[in-house]
Parts: C-alpha cells; structure tokens; sequence
C-alpha cells in the first residue's frame, strides 16, 4: 500500500501536532500507512523534532514562496497547526494543486486557526452577536458578512486561504478550535490561552493558586480593556477585546456527525489547573508580545492577487 505523506506545519506550537503520529504503530495500525514530516525554520528545531522519529524540512524564511510550493507537491495532506498566515498558506496550496495534477490523487489542506474569527464586538463597536452559531451553516459567509463591515488581520488571512484552496481545486478544511487546554505535549510551546470562559478560567486559576499557597485571597476582579490590553497584549485593544472581553459561540455538529467524541471533559479541564500551574511554575514559557501596530486600521501588507501571479 502506498504511504500517505502528511506535512505538518507550525510543528514548534502548542497544537504541533507529530508527537499524535509517533506512538508504537502496533497499537495503532492506521500510523503504518503515513509518512509524517514536520515543516520548521531552524536546524536546532529539526534536531529536536528528530529525536522524536519524526521527519523534518527546513525552510529558513516562509516569505520563500517558491520553496515553499516545492514543499507541497511532495505530500498528500497538509496540516497548518500554527497561527494561519495566508503568505505560508498559499504556496503551500499551489503546490498541493501542482500534486494532485501530476499524480491525480486527491489532496487536503487543514488549517488551525483561532474562534476570534467570529467574535463580536461589544465593548468598542456595541455589537453583540444575538445567536449561537452552528459549524454546519455557512460560516465561511459569515466569516466574509463580518469582514466587509471591519477587516480583522486573522479572519481575512483564513478567507484568503479558503478561497486559494477553491481557486487551486484543494480540499481545504479550517477548524477554530475554542477549547485547549492541558500541557502540550510537543517540546517547545506548551501552553495556551485558548478558552472558552476566562471568566471561570480565572477563577478556577485564582482558587487552585490559593490552596497552594501562591495568593493571599482567591478573589478575581474584573478589569477595563485598557488595563487588559496593557497587561496581556502590548497595548493593542483590538486584540485585549476580540480574545478576553468578546464573545464567539459556535456548537460543533461536524465533528460528532463524523463520529468524534471528545475524550477530555468537565472533569479534566477542571483537574488540568492544577497541573497546569505545577508545570508552569517548574518550566516558565518565554513571553510572547502582541505586536502593538496589529490593528483593524492598518493596510493590508498581502493579498490573494499578489500572491498567485506566476
């Protein structure tokens, strides 16, 4: 049987994803029909990665277009685990196309992104989005209703990516996903802010903080988005409200309908915290900042049309 070859990129995140492809394949036989190889920039990366038994590409820059659609004729599906910039996830697509029209095999492309997508504004723009949202309307249209009225850097480089997948005849797949939480289990990112209530997040975290003898008082406050921003994202209130002060509700009908069942419930989230705080206390993650200037009000730097000449 001939192997199915998956290229994983934003292998160095929280949701790298290739350590789910590197258990004993005896027990689970589905790993002996794929070729999994994860995509990074540095050499110090791949060794890491390596280790593991995972195969691995370096590509030094992922402004190289060029490169980068070189990359994707060689694989069947891909997998863009990191944050979605459409300059990556392009030229991973034309190669894609440029595959499946040498080999007439079919391809895909899957894309991670984040639920801000769909947020709403309340706080700054007095919009709040009346309805829950299900994954088996068109949120694809929704996506595109949201960014005529006010451009948003994330959500257009996810519509430019779904529409370079119909463009190129790809398969392309995107999943928001609006509930992590645990320790990661690659080795470099492995924490997340990716909740679903930060509400309950901090209070659970104020209250676990409290029995372990880290706080005086397991009180939470809440706080303006201008104190927020300045604490979490740089400075940039844009980013403070669509992540901490919005909300983006959307029930999962998809996965279930495909026969997914969540295996971590209330009781793991719940004793995750715990854990969590231990981890994170023993191995503190480097800060990552905001970039202040990621605004609404910026030009946009990259398009669809540019990036498909040639």
């Amino acid at each position: 049987m001939t192997l199915k070859s998956i290229l994983v990129a934003g292998a160095t995140g929280y949701m790298c994803v290739y350590p789910f492809f590197s258990p004993d394949p005896a027990n689970h036989p589905w790993l002996r029909d794929i070729e999994i190889t994860a995509l990074v920039r540095k050499k110090s990366e791949a060794e890491v990665i390596e280790a593991s038994g995972v195969k691995t590409i370096i590509c030094a820059s992922y402004d190289d277009a060029a490169r980068l659609e070189t990359i994707g004729q060689d694989f069947d599906i891909i997998i863009q685990a990191g944050h979605n910039d459409a300059r990556t996830a392009i030229p991973l697509i034309r190669g894609l196309s440029a595959r499946k029209a040498k080999c007439a095999i079919p391809v895909h492309f899957l894309h991670v992104t984040g639920a801000s997508n769909i947020s709403d504004r309340p706080l700054t723009q007095h919009y709040t989005e009346t309805r829950v949202l299900s994954d088996q309307e068109s949120i694809y249209h929704y996506m595109k209703y949201r960014e005529s009225i006010e451009s948003y850097g994330q959500r257009k480089s996810d519509i430019m990516t779904i529409e370079a997948g119909k463009q190129y005849s790809v398969s392309t797949y995107t999943v928001m996903a609006p509930t992590i939480f645990g320790i990661g289990s690659g080795e470099f990112r492995r924490y997340t802010t990716q909740l679903f209530s930060h509400r309950e997040y901090s209070q659970r975290l104020a209250d676990v903080s409290h029995e372990m003898g880290y706080l005086d008082s397991p009180t939470v406050r809440e706080a303006g988005l201008d104190e927020v921003a300045k604490g979490f994202t740089n400075g940039n209130r844009l980013i403070a409200e669509l992540s901490y002060g919005a909300n983006a509700l959307m029930t999962s009908e998809l996965g279930p309908a495909l026969g997914w069942v969540p295996k971590y419930l209330n009781e793991a989230w719940e004793a995750s915290f715990m854990t969590e705080l231990k981890g994170f206390l023993r191995d503190r993650p480097e800060l990552i900042q905001m970039p202040p200037d990621y605004d609404i009000q910026k030009p946009a730097r990259f398009s669809l049309e540019e990036s498909v000449v040639g």
